[in-house]
Parts: structure tokens; sequence; C-alpha cells
């Protein structure tokens, strides 16, 4: 009697242990760090000239798709483990993002970047020899679809991790916390049994990151470098409102996992 089955005590989802935890934190802390990578006043590390192949292996944000399509692959090929849910987010985000951006005016993928993930997705499968991951995957959002608010806050506390066009004093400082942040609330996240304490610990994250940034502006003449008139405000209210709806939206995928868990019972 004193070892409970954990399926009786939540929706299904049994907290990953702090080793498997820490692997799917892993890809926040990453992608905090080639943010960093990138600031030519932090690290003078330069692009610009380079050939294409070689800003594919040394350029952080490629290093860092890279990564994480490796941990989706092995995901996959593992059966799409809870801590795989990460890699997924940011590899999906990663494709999206750099298929809308240039590095310099000699490099730009466009659509080509959804090339490598679907390689991998592909690739994987076959290895497998099955759909079986797949079905894992429908099985896993059927019983919790709180990995949705999980992608929600990866596209959200991602953005707030890149400070791009900041120039606070103390950017090093604030870009480190922020990715602390991020990184802090997946993990909670993925240490939590219940639904809404997870999506609880996401929204927090959110919450912090969007704090922090609020301080960062506070710290330097944002409105001089934007030529915006004296004295405008940090506050951006649509962004604002923005961020309220997406917490009230992964609150709401929360509860609607916590119904589904009550139903069960």
């Amino acid at each position: 009697m004193m070892n409970l089955n954990p399926m009786d005590i939540s929706d299904g989802t049994v907290p990953l242990s702090p080793r498997q935890a820490a692997l799917a934190v892993l890809p926040f802390l990453l992608f905090g760090l080639a943010n960093i990578a990138i600031k030519p006043d932090l690290i003078p590390l330069q692009y610009a000239g380079q050939p294409s192949w070689l800003m594919l292996l040394v350029h952080p944000f490629f290093l860092f798709n890279w990564l994480v399509l490796i941990g989706l692959g092995a995901g996959i090929l593992l059966g799409i483990p809870r801590w795989s849910f990460s890699y997924m987010s940011f590899a999906l985000l990663m494709s999206f993002w750099m298929a809308n951006m240039s590095f310099g005016e000699e490099l730009s993928f466009r659509g080509q970047m959804c090339l490598p993930l679907a390689g991998v997705i592909i690739l994987a499968l076959l290895i497998r020899r099955s759909l079986q991951p797949v079905k894992d995957l429908i099985d896993r959002l059927e019983r919790d679809i709180t990995p949705l608010a999980l992608g929600v806050y990866t596209f959200y506390t991602s953005a707030y991790m890149m400070y791009d066009e900041i120039h606070s004093p103390f950017l090093l400082l604030f870009m480190f916390a922020t990715t602390l942040a991020a990184c802090l609330g997946a993990w909670g996240y993925f240490r939590s049994a219940l639904p809404l304490r997870r999506v609880g610990f996401l929204v927090g994250g959110l919450a912090l990151s969007v704090g922090l940034d609020v301080w960062s502006s506070l710290t330097w003449d944002f409105a001089a470098y934007f030529g915006l008139p004296e004295g405008s405000s940090w506050l951006n209210l649509p962004g604002m409102v923005m961020m309220g709806v997406l917490a009230a939206m992964m609150v709401g995928l929360g509860w609607l996992a916590e119904r589904s868990r009550r139903a069960r019972r």
C-alpha cells in the first residue's frame, strides 16, 4: 500500500525524474545561450561573408536547430516520451521561424528549413518501420492536452529570450535571467502531476519573462533609440492584452485537462 500507482492520483501523466526533466528543459537553456552568442557586443563572432555551408555548421541558431532535431528524432525512436515535447515544440518553431528570416544578404532559406524537420521525422519512422510513434503521440494528447500549452509557452518565451534591439547596460544579466525563468517554468511543468499545476508553472514562467522584459526597458532610453516622443511609455498595451489572452488560453487547456482527469476517476 505504500507504493501508490501514480495513475490513481493524477491523469496518468507521471512527473518526469529530475534527469529526464533536465533533458526536457535543455532546449530552453540552449536557445537562451544561442541568443547570447549572437550578440556582437557580448561575444565577437563574425558571420558576415562566410560561405553558406559554414554558416550552417557554426551559427548558434543553426547549431541549436540541429540539436533539437536530433532530440526529436531520438524521441520518435523511443516512442514519444514526455521530454520529447520540448524538442518537438522547438523544432516546429525553428522551422517556421528560420524559413522566414535571412542571415545577411546572401543567405536566405525560406521554405527549405522545413526539409530537415520533415527528413528527421520520415527517417525516424522508417527506422522504426512503424507508425506507432504517431499513434503514441495522439494517445498522449488524448489523455493530456497540456502539451499544447507547452507549445504556446515555447513560442512566446523564446521571443522574450531574444532581446532584439535592446541596449540595456545589463543586457547579459537580463538575457541569463529570462533564460532561467523560461527553464524554471518548463521544469515545473515536467515535474508536476496535476494538469492545472503544470499549466500554472508555464503561466508563471511566462509572467516572469514579461516582468524581466519590462524591467529591462526601464534601464535604457529606448524612446531616443527608436525615435519616439520623449516620455513614451514602455508599456505595450496590445502586447499586454495578448499576454493575458495567452495566459487565459493556457489556463483553459489546463482546466480542460483537469476536467477530463476527474471524469476518468
